[in-house]
C-alpha cells in the first residue's frame, strides 16, 4: 500500500510544537530517515506578513481548481459555530493550504508537522460542540491519498506557554491577541481541555525539561511507532 506518514504534533499554544517538531525532524533525517519538510512558505521561520501572503495565495489557487473542498471546510466552519466571515476565513486559510500539501506528497515518505490538519481540527473544536476527531475527520476526507498518522501531544503548564509567547516576535495565535492574562488563561484552559479529550499516540510532558530532553524523549517513541507501521509504508 502506498501511503504516507504524517507525524502531527499537537498541543496549546506556546507548547513549543515549532522548536520540538524542528529538532525532531533533523534527529529523524540523522537516523537515515529521509523527510519531506512541509511547505517553507507555511513556517515561521519565514517573515510572518510574507507567509500570510503565500498562505491566501495558496488557498485562493487550490479552491479554483477545487472548488468542492472549499464548499466543504465552509460548511464545516460552520457547523463549528463560526458564522462570522472573517471567522471562516481565517480557518479556511488555516487548514486549505495542508490539504494542498497531503495532497502534494510523494507517497511513502514521512513528514512531520508542527501545525498540521490535528492541530488545525483542535482550533476548530475551541469555541464548538463538535470533537477534534470529528473535525479531523472530515477534513482527511478531503485528502485524496492514503494517511497514516502519529498524534504527538507536547503538555506544558499554561504559565510556561504564556511565558514563552510573551517572547515571542510574532501575535498569530488567538491567545497572544487577547491581552487580558485571565481570559488568556481562560482561553488557554478551553484549549487543553480539548486537547485532553483527543486520542493521543505519544503524551510529552514538557515540564522543565530542556529541548534536547523533550527532543530525544520524542524521537524515542517516535522511532517505536514508526517500526510498527513500516509494513504499511516503504519508507524511503
Amino acid at each position: 500500500m502506498r501511503n504516507t506518514l504524517h507525524i502531527e504534533f499537537y498541543g496549546i499554544p506556546g507548547c513549543g510544537k515549532t522548536t520540538i517538531a524542528n529538532l525532531v525532524s533533523r534527529k529523524l533525517e540523522s537516523q537515515g530517515y529521509i523527510l519531506v519538510i512541509p511547505d517553507k512558505r507555511l513556517k515561521y521561520d519565514r517573515n510572518p506578513f510574507y507567509r500570510k501572503i503565500m498562505k491566501l495565495f495558496t488557498t485562493i489557487k487550490y479552491s479554483l481548481t477545487h472548488p468542492v473542498t472549499l464548499l466543504k471546510i465552509i460548511c464545516l466552519t460552520k457547523k463549528n459555530g463560526y458564522k462570522k466571515i472573517n471567522n471562516q476565513i481565517t480557518h479556511i486559510v488555516n487548514i486549505i493550504p495542508k490539504i494542498y500539501i497531503y495532497n502534494s506528497t510523494p507517497a511513502n515518505k514521512i513528514v512531520v508537522w508542527d501545525e498540521g490538519i490535528t492541530q488545525s481540527s483542535v482550533s476548530l473544536s475551541v469555541n464548538s460542540l463538535v470533537s477534534v476527531k470529528e473535525n479531523e475527520n472530515a477534513i482527511i476526507d478531503l485528502i485524496d491519498k492514503n494517511i497514516i498518522q502519529i498524534h504527538v501531544y507536547l503538555v506544558v503548564e499554561m504559565k510556561i506557554a504564556l511565558e514563552r509567547m510573551d517572547k515571542r516576535a510574532t501575535n498569530d495565535s488567538r491567545v497572544e491577541k487577547e491581552h487580558n492574562k485571565e481570559k488568556q488563561l481562560a482561553f488557554l484552559q478551553k484549549f487543553e481541555d480539548v486537547c485532553n479529550s483527543y486520542d493521543k499516540d505519544i503524551v510529552i510532558n514538557v515540564g522543565d525539561k530542556s529541548v534536547e530532553e523533550i527532543a530525544n524523549e520524542v524521537l524515542s517513541k517516535l522511532i517505536e511507532k514508526i517500526k510498527m507501521v513500516e509494513n504499511n509504508i516503504s519508507l524511503c
